[in-house]
């Protein structure tokens, strides 16, 4: 307590302004933008330094008053003066710092002090109760300026230590304490203090049985700092930025416990606090100002003289009892004393085994200790190290500006963050650090104790995981993948953009849970997926599915999902990761695909069956006409033997006869289904009476029912008129289905044929009682080269062609046709179903007349005679050629032979022809090549001879 002064001193000599003049100050210019000022404040914590404070940088901060201020000077002038209180002033009103200049917002009266020699500190404290200011520029007779007085150099010139003793902070202490919720803005409490001109808020919760609690403060100086740090005071919360936890006074406590609280703490305020904690009022710098106004301090110097003498006596009786209370304390401070030793060498001890480099530096930044950790780490022993600075021994690299660091050191008391040092061996470290002040009895900086832990390891660790992360990213965007995390105690999910932007939202909504997908989901796939959703529950496994969802929009997309569930320690499901993509066009490609695949596999079978009836058609035809060929050249050789008696040669000539008209039949079936696949069939339309058509069919097919013994019976509708179609086709349809019949029927077996009319159409009903039709086989009756029976046993012959004529013929002429059988060995049913409609000679399509032929060869009987006419044949096989000149001329023709069409062509033009036969297909040149040329010819060189082909 030597630099206090004494209250004898004080009544004797009163204090000289120059005792509590601050000569070293900051000024800027008017034109001097108001954040450059801001930044000013912020960077001073006070008006002046204290001695002996400049030797360590980090000291440059502590110190001081709490009050700060800017003058404003142009021309060495003093044109007004800026605070602390006027940047919170200005805050508070949303004034824009960066575009408002000092000179637009300071005060027009400026309250100043003219110095005058011999003048004291009452002329000051007159001026700072008059105007209610905390800030006197002190100017000399010139009017330049000597420095400024303030509160707080007041207070450290004026320590009457008795005073302080004798009064309590709940004397003293300002009650009505302005605060607010923690939840406030900081920009609601700089508008607090500009509206009650107070420098501080408390930050405190209401309790219903205790009533206010402080848990912060908020100071004006901490305002400047906000907006130094460029801060949005509308979004930043008390909470955030508030100074806790706060140094509490007791009402009870004295006025030089506060003053040395404050000292210690480098505080401005404290609060004080009830004995639940409650807020009861709050103790300030100006509070103690207060007291230790001079004035009242001379008054009271008066009644401490008339107690010395009192005290004087009360004092050797102390004195005496101290001294038996200081030897007593002084054993007790010994064993203290060793038992501290013990524990510093206890905590030494843990230091020197400590991984982390842990070492103390003093006031200046010199380093006082090193452990084995930093050895290891840096590469220097303790010996090397001590009394270098710590900071240019290890090139520090500060994470932040060294400033901000030094500033929150010192006015919070630790500091933490990340610092890059350089090595020995020239290695740089990044190391996690933490920052200790450790100050004295008076509250001033001793040492800084530091901890650093080496982190480049896991900082490299750390960026591999950030690019790793960040190429997943990459590959989920390239991939279009949306990522999802899932917790799976309340089925929410957080999840990437492109997660909700697949179901079809543009933004991310609010929320995503388990039940808005299943929502997503189609009814039809729902429960699978949802099944499997729980089995990964249940196994811990993986959830991998597609499925088909409906979008926001109603469109219908398939996704892919793939999940994993990740377990606590208990082994309990916790979290469940995954992603999910759109593969819509891959499954649209995959369906064409499996539909292409199943149309190959269809058109392979179809090609096999074509092939397998091919097959079964060829050895059919091979048997069809090999069977009767065999017969006929048979009888041909026995013929030719002329030994036979008349009734023979004349059997073997009918049997040659019947098997020629059954190739010729043969053949031209083959002929109608190749007319009609090509679109070369003709129908001849005209009416026709249905009547009449099977009247002539049975006729046909009598002699093989009576062979048979096979009963034909009809049943004809007199109602059912005419139709108009080919009478020939007609003809052949119903032939084809009586003939079929009687193939199948068994002998004595019935036939049964049925003409009626039914609303606008006419039926044509065929029923037999023969083998019937098998369900398997009844659908393909109608096919070409389908047959019931394909095999070399079967008991009926044909290739399978007339059931395919029917139907082809009767689709030609507008209708259809149908089978039905109850099965094998129950008979069939063939129906016919005609149009009625008016005749209109209108053909099919096709390039010529093919009449039915099924009566192609008449008999020779039956031939025209052609005397007189003079024919030309022209064919290539020497067979066929001979026997039309045979047959021509029976008939009495005069017939002359070509072998091609060359040669036929220079006959066409010597001679001249009543007629031409001509074949089709022959080498070289064709008929239809040899009609052409012979059309091109005039009249009188045989251009328009009738022709006829074969």
């Amino acid at each position: 307590m030597g630099n206090l002064v004494h209250s004898n001193d004080l009544s004797t000599h009163p204090l000289p302004i120059e005792g509590v003049l601050e000569r070293e100050i900051e000024w800027v210019a008017p034109d001097t933008f108001l954040v450059d000022v801001v930044t000013r404040l912020s960077r001073l914590e006070g008006s002046c330094a204290l001695p002996g404070m400049e030797a360590f940088p980090i000291m440059a901060l502590m110190g001081g008053t709490k009050d700060g201020c800017v003058l404003v000077m142009e021309n060495a002038r003093l044109t007004g003066i800026f605070t602390e209180r006027d940047a919170v002033r200005l805050a508070a009103l949303g004034i824009n710092f960066a575009a408002v200049r000092v000179r637009d917002v300071v005060r027009a009266e400026l309250v100043t002090l003219t110095y005058v020699p011999g003048q004291n500190l009452f002329a000051a404290l007159t001026l700072f109760r008059l105007h209610r200011i905390r800030h006197l520029p002190v100017l000399d007779q010139t009017g330049e300026v000597m420095g400024i007085v303030t509160a707080d150099s007041i207070r450290r010139a004026l320590q009457p230590a008795n005073l302080l003793t004798l009064r309590t902070a709940g004397e003293v202490m300002q009650r009505h304490v302005i605060h607010a919720p923690p939840k406030a803005s900081v920009l609601d409490l700089a508008k607090l203090m500009v509206l009650h001109e107070v420098s501080c808020v408390v930050v405190a919760k209401t309790r219903d049985d205790v009533g206010v609690l402080p848990v912060g403060i908020v100071t004006e100086r901490d305002i400047v700092q906000f907006r130094f740090l460029e801060m949005d005071l509308e979004r930043t919360t008390a909470e955030m930025v508030m100074s806790t936890p706060l140094f509490a006074l007791s009402p009870r406590d004295s006025l030089l416990t506060a003053h040395q609280q404050m000292q210690q703490r480098h505080v401005g305020r404290l609060v004080v606090s009830g004995e639940r904690g409650e807020l009861v009022g709050i103790l300030t710098q100006t509070s103690l100002f207060q007291v230790l106004d001079p004035i009242e301090i001379f008054g009271v110097v008066q009644v401490l003289q008339q107690t010395v003498d009192r005290l004087e006596a009360e004092k050797v009786a102390l004195l005496q009892d101290q001294n038996l209370q200081l030897s007593t304390r002084l054993e007790q401070n010994t064993a203290q004393l060793r038992w501290q030793a013990e524990t510093l060498s206890e905590q030494a001890a843990l230091i020197e085994m400590a991984q982390d480099a842990i070492f103390i530096c003093d006031a200046q930044g010199r380093i006082v200790s090193w452990n084995r950790g930093a050895e290891q780490l840096y590469g220097w022993t303790e010996q090397e190290v001590q009394g270098q600075s710590l900071h240019i021994l290890l090139a520090t690299v500060f994470s932040t500006s060294f400033e901000q660091v030094q500033f929150l050191l010192l006015e919070t008391g630790h500091w933490g963050g990340e610092l890059t040092h350089t090595c020995r061996d020239g290695t740089q470290v990044l190391v996690e650090s933490r920052q200790v002040v450790m100050r004295g009895t008076q509250g001033e900086v001793k040492a800084i104790l530091e901890i650093n832990r080496d982190i480049t390891m896991a900082k490299r660790v750390e960026e591999a995981l950030r690019q790793s992360t960040q190429r997943l990213g990459f590959a989920l965007e390239a991939a279009e993948l949306g990522e999802w995390s899932m917790n799976l105690q309340d089925h929410t999910a957080s999840r990437s953009l492109r997660h909700d932007q697949i179901f079809g939202y543009e933004e991310l909504l609010p929320q995503w849970t388990y039940e808005m997908f299943l929502k997503h989901v189609l009814d039809e796939d729902r429960p699978v997926v949802n099944a499997l959703f729980e089995v990964a529950l249940s196994e811990g496994g993986a959830w991998n599915f597609e499925c088909r969802i409906r979008r926001a929009d109603g469109t219908i997309r398939w996704i892919s999902a793939r999940g994993r569930v990740w377990q606590d320690a208990g082994g309990k499901p916790e979290r469940m990761l995954g992603a999910v993509g759109d593969i819509t066009e891959r499954k649209l490609i995959q369906f064409e695909r499996e539909d292409l695949l199943e149309r190959e596999r269809t058109s392979r079978a179809l090609a096999e069956e074509a092939n397998r009836i091919k097959d079964e058609f060829l050895a059919t035809l091979s048997h069809e006409l090999r069977s009767p060929l065999n017969a006929m050249l048979g009888w041909v050789q026995i013929l030719r033997g002329r030994r036979l008696d008349a009734a023979t040669q004349a059997r073997g000539l009918e049997v040659i006869e019947r098997n020629a008209r059954s190739q010729n039949k043969l053949i031209e079936d083959l002929l109608d289904v190749s007319r009609i696949i090509t679109g070369k069939l003709r129908l001849d339309v005209q009416t026709v009476t249905l009547a009449d058509v099977i009247e002539a069919a049975l006729d046909m097919v009598r002699p093989a029912a009576q062979a048979k013994a096979v009963r034909l019976s009809q049943v004809l509708d007199s109602r059912a008129g005419p139709v108009a179609g080919d009478t020939n086709r007609l003809q052949q349809v119903v032939w084809n289905l009586l003939s079929n019949a009687v193939k199948f029927a068994p002998k004595g077996g019935r036939v049964q044929i049925e003409l009626r009319r039914v609303n606008s159409h006419i039926e044509i009903i065929v029923t037999d009682s023969g083998v019937g039709i098998a369900p398997e086989v009844l659908p393909y009756v109608f096919e070409r080269f389908r047959q019931a029976d394909s095999s070399t046993t079967r008991v009926h012959g044909g290739l399978g062609l007339g059931l395919a004529i029917v139907r082809q013929l009767t689709e030609l002429h507008g209708g259809t046709v149908t089978a039905d059988s109850p099965g094998p060995g129950q008979g069939a049913t063939f129906t016919v179903y005609l149009p009625v409609r008016s005749v209109n000679h209108t053909d099919a399509g096709g390039e010529g007349v093919h009449p039915a032929t099924t009566d192609l060869l008449p008999r020779l009987a039956e031939l025209p005679r052609l005397d007189g006419m003079r024919v030309l044949v022209v064919d290539d096989e020497p067979d066929s050629r001979e026997m039309i000149k045979a047959v021509l001329e029976l008939c009495g023709a005069d017939v002359v032979t070509a072998v091609n069409a060359a040669e036929a062509f220079a006959l066409v033009q010597r001679s001249q022809f009543n007629a031409m036969v001509s074949d089709i297909g022959m080498p070289l040149e064709d008929g239809y090549s040899l009609i052409r040329r012979v059309r091109t010819l005039s009249v009188d060189s045989g251009g328009r001879v009738p022709a006829a082909a074969l």
